[in-house]
């Protein structure tokens, strides 16, 4: 009976590897960034955004501060720069999206595209980590991958059908130290981009 009861503390105190599913590893990242209940109890937030991509062609930069409101997805932002559509203002207030030229409200089809691009894009970007459970959301893991030293899970995460503007893939690349999503590469479908990059 000693024995048995010897092997048995043993047998336990030994970790033993488990293979995590996607799903455990996307409720480890949301729990290591606060958790979700933490993150919509904020309700609103406010921020100074500034995006630029290297010189060149086509080149992009906006630089201003936008508003985003959970209950809803409301979204606003007031800009200095946007060489995109050149708007000072844009937003999306649950029914329709607008943006704003030279102080004055614009029907430019171009200038308001951007616009649902940028409020949608923009939104789910910031609150993406805290909505990666949403329904519609599939998941697949990929190989664990070493990059710059750091090993990663990696998880491919597309959307079902009617499920946002389009169908879209993320490639989520988690920390398997920190449990953080430290990086992510994404399809843009909408603008001819069916590759993550």
């Amino acid at each position: 009976m000693k024995k048995v009861l010897i092997i048995a503390i043993v047998a336990l105190g030994v970790p033993v590897a488990t293979a995590q599913t996607a799903e455990q590893l996307i409720q480890q990242a949301i729990e290591a960034v606060g958790g979700k209940d933490n993150f919509y109890a904020q309700k609103d937030v406010t921020y100074n955004i500034h995006y630029k991509t290297p010189p060149g062609e086509n080149a992009i930069e906006f630089k201003g501060q936008e508003t985003y409101i959970f209950d809803g997805e409301l979204s606003h932002g007031d800009y200095e720069i946007h060489t995109i559509s050149g708007a000072d203002e844009e937003g999306y207030d649950g029914d329709e999206f607008w943006v704003k030229m030279d102080g004055s409200i614009s029907e430019n089809e171009k200038a308001i595209g951007v616009t649902r691009f940028l409020r949608k894009t923009n939104y789910y970007w910031f609150a993406m980590f805290f909505k990666l459970q949403d329904d519609g959301v599939h998941y697949e893991k990929l190989g664990d991958q070493k990059l710059k030293g750091k090993a990663y899970h990696r998880i491919k995460m597309t959307f079902g059908n009617n499920v946002g503007d389009s169908q879209d893939t993320y490639i989520l690349y988690i920390n398997k130290k920190t449990k953080l999503i430290d990086q992510f590469l994404f399809t843009i479908t909408g603008f001819g981009i069916p590759s993550p990059i």
